[in-house]
Formats: C-alpha cells, structure tokens, sequence
C-alpha cells in the first residue's frame, strides 16, 4: 500500500511530537529528583551540631598604694588551657592609666601583694610562681625601664649573690627603696634580707 506524501509527513510529525513530550517528561523528572536531593541534604546540613569556643574567663584584681593615690590592676584573660596578664597602674584622682606588663602563662604564675606599692609610690612589685620558686618582678610605676630591661626579677638577682641561702618570700616594703626577703637554708629558717631597688643590692639582717 502506497502512502501519499502528505500522510507520512504526518506520521513524522506524531513522531516528533511524541518524542519531544518524552524527552520533556525525563527532563522534568530529572529536575525534580535533583531538587529533592538538595532540600534533602539542606535538612541533613541542618541537624549536623555546631560547637561554639569557650568565651574567654576574664578576672581581675586591684591594691590601692598606702595612701590611696595609685592603684595597681592585674586582668586575667583565661582561655582554655592558657592565660594572658595585662598589669596596669592608675592614678586613683585623674583616673590615667600606664600598662606597665603584659605576658602570657598557665593561669596560676601571677598575684598581687597588699604590700605592692613602695612608700613613695615610684615602685610596685607583683608576685610570680616560676618553676616552684617564689620571686617578685619590680616596676616602675612611671613605665620606665630598669636599664634596657622592663622589671627587676629579684630571685634571678638574689640567686647570683650566692649566699648559700634560698628565697622563699618577699613580704613588702621596709622603706621606698628596701624590699624584706625571707630565705631558707637546708630546710630550715635562713637569714632575713634587704633587697635594694634599683641596685640589687643585697643586705643581710640579723634577724630571721
């Protein structure tokens, strides 16, 4: 049988038609396979945790000078496993404020004295714990450096008089330039020192 040119022409468009609406139908169908694996990674994202960081711990601790003109200010900042120690000195009646030192440790290294303050205000010391020793860093209260160094570490100067004894404390002031160490020898009560600022000189006292 014979098929006139008009009707294959027909048949070849029905074939077209019918394969363009596959075609479409698989496309469609893709797109929305693609969609819902997105919204449903989207919810997975979602639900995963997120861990925030520990704020920082932030401590701080003040001693007035004897006559309550200054004050010294140590800031802690603790965060995980370390500490960072900001010691500022201040002028109670202008309310001016001088960073003297700032250092890094294991969160136990530092602490103020009641004592911290020399008589005339020109020096104040801070306690520090360094590898099991007491010692005492000294300042001045202006800023300015000992020298070309920042502070006097007194454990570090005492030790190399070599008096046979080991400072086991300072407990303040005498006068505005005599700091009072304590000391033992073999495990018993040594002799008693004063320790001069900013010679580093030190004098030994008859009594314990």
């Amino acid at each position: 049988m014979n098929l006139s040119v008009g009707k294959l022409l027909l048949i070849f468009l029905s074939v077209m038609i019918a394969t363009g609406i596959i075609i479409a139908f698989l496309i469609q169908t893709k797109n929305k396979e693609s969609v819902s694996s997105q919204r449903s990674e989207a919810r997975v994202a979602k639900v995963v945790p997120v861990v925030k960081a520990a704020e920082p711990e932030t401590e701080e601790s003040t001693v007035l000078s004897p006559d309550g003109q200054m004050s010294i200010v140590m800031k802690k900042v603790t965060n995980e496993n370390s500490s960072v120690y900001v010691f500022s000195v201040n002028d109670v009646e202008t309310n001016m404020s001088e960073e003297i030192y700032t250092t890094e440790g294991l969160g136990e290294e530092f602490s103020l004295s009641a004592n911290s303050f020399s008589p005339d205000n020109r020096y104040v010391f801070v306690n520090q714990v360094a590898s099991g020793s007491a010692t005492a860093l000294v300042f001045r209260t202006s800023g300015e450096e000992f020298g070309d160094e920042k502070y006097i570490d007194v454990l570090s100067v005492f030790d190399k008089k070599e008096t046979g004894n080991t400072l086991i404390k300072i407990t303040g002031w005498d006068s505005s330039t005599l700091l009072h160490l304590f000391t033992e020898n073999d495990g018993t009560s040594g002799p008693s020192y004063w320790f001069e600022i900013p010679s580093g000189a030190a004098i030994r006292l008859n009594s314990k």
